[in-house]
């Protein structure tokens, strides 16, 4: 159970910069979803903020993607990315091991 994440581009807005992502699911959704890290959005350290995250297929219409943070001890950087899948018409969270490979998202994020 993985999570594939592909990095597309990476701006300079100021110290920090930008990365624009694909997210893709798995065939085996993990109850909770799927635990994103830095370095895996291209960043070194951290991360600062969350920009959006947007649908890129079909098949990713009928979820919701919930992003959760987690906080370092200064309650302002992120740590590490939770990122959780939730159906569009009962707004709860997708079943475990659903097949959720054709689903595909758009992350924007800052960091360093």
């Amino acid at each position: 159970m993985s999570v594939s994440v592909t990095n597309k581009t990476r701006t300079v807005p100021g110290a920090n910069f930008r990365t624009k992502n694909i997210i893709g699911g798995d065939t085996s959704y993990p109850l909770g979803g799927y635990a994103i890290t830095p370095q895996q959005l291209g960043f070194s350290l951290l991360i600062t903020d969350v920009i959006r995250c947007d649908a890129t297929s079909l098949a990713s219409a009928i979820y919701v993607p919930v992003i959760t943070p987690t906080y370092g001890s200064d309650g302002v950087t992120i740590t590490s990315l939770q990122f959780q899948l939730e159906n569009y018409t009962a707004a709860t969270e997708v079943a475990a091991a659903t097949n959720v490979s054709a689903a595909t998202f758009e992350l924007i994020v800052e960091g360093r």
